[in-house]
């Protein structure tokens, strides 16, 4: 993947336009994030049920693309559409903003991501 096509596919997921961001997506993607794992149909699954509760924007800070593999530091604002009490980083009501320090690695199989890994510092409350 070349940093042009990857900087398509930020685009696609800050605009909420999840059918774009799929296209970027090999059918058996695996998906590892903050202690969970999806792979196929289950990400695409988790994306959509995540994008119905949160709102998501990714600032990329730094990036950095090695034939297949890149890796991205960004920030990302998360803002919550409605009230979500469980939340592994603590609870956020509806219109509640975050912001945390997210690190992703990728692997791309030519202009397929075929594995993303993200981990990220404890979010921040952002005042409304």
């Amino acid at each position: 993947m070349e940093r042009g096509e990857f900087e398509a596919y930020m685009t696609a997921y800050n605009n909420n336009d999840l059918e774009g961001v799929f296209s970027w997506y090999d059918p058996e993607i695996v998906f590892e994030n903050f202690g969970g794992y999806q792979r196929g149909d289950d990400v695409f699954k988790f994306l959509r049920e995540l994008h119905n509760v949160v709102s998501s924007t990714f600032t990329v800070r730094q990036l950095l693309v090695d034939g297949d593999k890149l890796a991205m530091e960004a920030d990302c604002e998360i803002e919550a559409k409605v009230d979500l009490p469980h939340l592994p980083a603590g609870p956020m009501r509806a219109g509640d903003k975050n912001v945390c320090r997210v690190f992703g690695f990728y692997t791309t199989k030519g202009s397929k991501i075929v594995h993303i890994k993200i981990a990220g510092w404890p979010p921040v409350a952002v005042e409304n």
